[in-house]
């Protein structure tokens, strides 16, 4: 199975997340422009004191941690943008990603746990 997977990323132990890594599945059909949009609203609803949700509600812009995309190597070197990776936040941020073979494991006890392969990002043509 394919999908698009949000996890919680951190730096340091000191941002280190006690709700884990994983915050969301996704359709994988949802477009790169949908999927900015929800990371975008995931992390103001965790991360976002309620004056700060208050005020993105309002606009937008007064938001700190817009998403943004990740960036790929064309055969030449050349650094491009990738919509097929995208982050928000600072630390900890969101990464959300397509990935692939998305499984679920669940030991004697009934405690669940999500595998999933990473997709390797392609090397884009010159334009």
């Amino acid at each position: 199975m394919k999908a698009w997977l949000i996890t919680r990323e951190w730096l340091g132990d000191h941002a280190a997340s006690d709700k884990g890594e994983i915050v969301c599945l996704l359709n994988p059909r949802l477009s790169p422009e949908r999927v900015w949009t929800l990371v975008e609203q995931l992390y103001v609803n965790e991360f976002g004191s309620i004056n700060e949700r208050v005020a993105y509600a309002k606009n937008a812009k007064s938001w700190p941690y817009h998403p943004k995309c990740g960036t790929a190597k064309t055969k030449s070197g050349k650094t491009v943008g990738w919509a097929y990776t995208i982050t928000c936040g600072h630390n900890p941020w969101y990464h959300a990603r397509p990935v692939e073979n998305v499984t679920v494991a669940v030991d004697d006890q009934g405690k669940e746990t999500l595998a999933w392969e990473e997709i390797e990002k392609p090397i884009c043509a010159d334009f």
